[in-house]
C-alpha cells in the first residue's frame, strides 16, 4: 500500500479501478447489532485465526502499524495473520465508525481486494450485515462464487459461537 487510508480513500479505491470485479451481500441475523459490529466486524481476523486456522499450526494476529480502532494518532490499523503452514495475511483497517457500525478493510494475500461492512439494526431485533468486496486484481468467476458462499460460512459459525 503506497498510502495512509484517509476518509475518502474507498471512493478513491472505486476510481483507480473502474473495471473491478465488485459482489455485494447481505446477511440478516437476530444477533444484536453491537455485538455483530464489535464481534465479528471489528475482531474479524481474531475470528478467524480462532475458529478457521487449526491450533497445531499457530495461528497468530500481529498488530503491525496504528494503534487499533478510533486512536487519536492513527486512523487505520494494519494486522496480519500469521502462522506455519500458511503465507501471512494481511488487512488495512481503516474508516470504522462505531457509531454507525461501519468498517473497511484492504485485504493482502493471494488475492487483494477491498471489504466494506456496514451493519444496519433492525427495527424489532437484529440486524442485517452489508458486505461489499471490490477486487484490485483479476479473479476469476470460481473465486467470486467461493468467497461468496465462504462469507456467509463464516457468518453461520459466527451466529453459532454467539448464541
Amino acid at each position: 500500500m503506497d498510502s495512509i487510508p484517509s476518509a475518502n480513500w474507498v471512493s478513491e479505491i472505486h476510481k483507480m479501478v473502474p473495471d473491478a470485479t465488485v459482489w455485494e451481500s447481505e446477511i440478516t441475523s437476530s444477533i444484536a447489532p453491537s455485538k455483530v459490529f464489535h464481534d465479528f466486524v471489528l475482531a474479524y481476523l481474531e475470528f478467524m485465526a480462532k475458529t478457521f486456522i487449526p491450533k497445531q499450526f499457530g495461528p497468530e494476529v500481529v498488530t503491525l502499524e496504528g494503534d487499533g480502532f478510533g486512536g487519536e494518532a492513527v486512523d487505520y490499523t494494519v494486522k496480519e495473520i500469521t502462522s506455519e503452514q500458511m503465507r501471512p495475511m494481511r488487512y488495512t483497517i481503516f474508516g470504522e465508525d462505531i457509531e454507525n457500525f461501519s468498517c473497511n478493510y484492504i485485504y493482502s494475500g493471494n488475492t487483494m481486494h477491498l471489504e466494506e461492512m456496514k451493519v444496519i439494526p433492525l427495527v424489532d431485533e437484529g440486524c442485517t450485515l452489508k458486505y461489499k468486496r471490490t477486487y484490485l486484481n483479476e479473479v476469476t468467476e470460481d473465486d467470486v462464487m467461493d468467497h461468496k458462499l465462504s462469507l456467509t460460512q463464516v457468518f453461520n459459525v459466527f451466529e453459532a459461537t454467539v448464541v
